[in-house]
């Protein structure tokens, strides 16, 4: 909606608001110390941004984090209670304060695209993963002075990265699992059972490491021990086919969560006897890749593609996203009889993993409620609408 301010010339500046406000693309998700799920934006109209999602009133907003092109993409709440973030295709850090939403950037010694994961350290630090540079770096939040090491295997492509049991750094590389020793600084590394790349690492309520392997369809236990072999790795497979799981964390009812990149569910692992359950997540074709566990201690996950937000309870397995509804493709507007502005869908896509149904949409000009209503026919690609002399559409 466009409200003139004035007259409208080179001077003059309309008031615009959009409904539904945001229709964010999100990578990366992390509670904050204020209380808001907080999470990364890395398409932002071009625009990298950081936003929140409230959990009792589920508003968004969002705040422009970086310049044209940097891509935020993991962020986690670190220990000096402002939020921090990777930008993906920038050789920088962020840092927000959730008080004052100022954002200031750190740029990395070395000259890199793709820092990828990012977490807190038991040390008071941040660290983080360089996929660019093949290095594992470390940001004190006091001093921001970064520190940058790099694995035996040196051209390997790191990513997923978190502070484990042993209050040592772990970290994902191509086909192997690597712990950073957090006082000598000493990086080792542990060849995977078989070649993956992992999207993302977690301590589980069992103390174990777990991670997911999109690739190959697993989720995968390990158990740091003295002796470690082969036989550290436990890999479970997803039941559903496909689904490409990707984030993962440990959930407050002694389960480990995951999301599906590929697939339309949010799963759970029963640390226990190993034993997989799938739910449905209520967005098709969702690309769900992030998932956090939120200060409701509801499991909260990201919807990439269909720019949603959606919480799973962990007890009635009941979801609810935010915003409910976001059109697809809309393609035509008109005023109906009723005083609502009425929104054509076309959910055509040349591909059929990202095709969506044909709707109406009825926007309500009072209360910005947005209400759709299927065509019958499929595919049939509506574009154009018009208010009929007799009232109809």
């Amino acid at each position: 909606m466009i409200e003139p301010v004035g007259a409208i010339g080179l001077a003059a500046a309309p008031a615009i608001e959009e409904f539904p406000p945001v229709l964010p693309e999100p990578a990366g998700l992390t509670t904050g110390a204020d209380g808001n799920v907080w999470f990364t934006d890395y398409n932002g109209n071009g625009i990298g941004k950081v936003g929140t999602v409230s959990p009792t009133t589920h508003a968004i907003v969002e705040y422009t984090a970086s310049a044209l092109g940097t891509d935020p993409y993991a962020i986690t709440s670190g220990p000096d209670g402002n939020i921090w973030f990777t930008e993906g295709f920038a050789n920088k850090l962020g840092r927000i304060s959730p008080t004052t939403h100022v954002v200031t950037e750190f740029t990395l010694p070395s000259d890199v695209r793709g820092t990828f994961g990012i977490t807190a350290g038991a040390d008071g630090a941040l660290w983080f993963t360089e996929g660019g540079s093949h290095r594992i770096g470390r940001i004190d939040p006091i001093t921001t002075a970064i520190e940058e090491f790099t694995p035996s295997t040196s051209t390997s492509q790191v990513g997923a990265i978190t502070s484990g049991p042993d209050h040592n750094i772990w970290f994902i590389e191509q086909g192997a699992l690597a712990r950073l020793n957090i006082r000598t600084h000493v990086i080792s590394e542990f060849p995977l059972p078989s070649p993956a790349f992992s999207l993302a690492l977690a301590v589980g309520p069992d103390r174990n490491l777990w991670f997911t392997e999109p690739d190959n369809n697993r989720i995968v236990r390990f158990h740091p021990s003295r002796h470690i072999s082969s036989r550290s790795f436990t890999q479970i497979t997803v039941p559903s086919s496909t689904t490409g799981p990707s984030g993962l964390v440990a959930g407050p009812d002694g389960g480990v969560w995951f999301s599906e990149s590929s697939g339309t569910s949010i799963g759970r692992v029963n640390p226990k006897n190993l034993t997989i359950a799938e739910f449905p997540s209520g967005t098709a074709n969702g690309h769900s890749q992030a998932i956090t566990v939120g200060p409701d201690k509801k499991l909260w996950f990201a919807s990439e593609f269909g720019s949603q937000f959606g919480e799973i309870d962990p007890a009635t397995h009941a979801v609810a996203e935010y915003p409910p509804v976001i059109p697809h493709g809309p393609t035509d507007v008109a005023v109906g009889a009723d005083h609502n502005l009425w929104i054509t869908e076309n959910g055509h896509s040349f591909s059929p993993a990202f095709r969506y149904p044909d709707k109406i949409a009825r926007l309500d000009l009072r209360t910005h409620a947005l209400t759709e209503f299927p065509v019958p026919t499929a595919d049939g690609q509506v574009d154009a609408i018009t208010s009929g002399p007799d009232g109809k559409l």
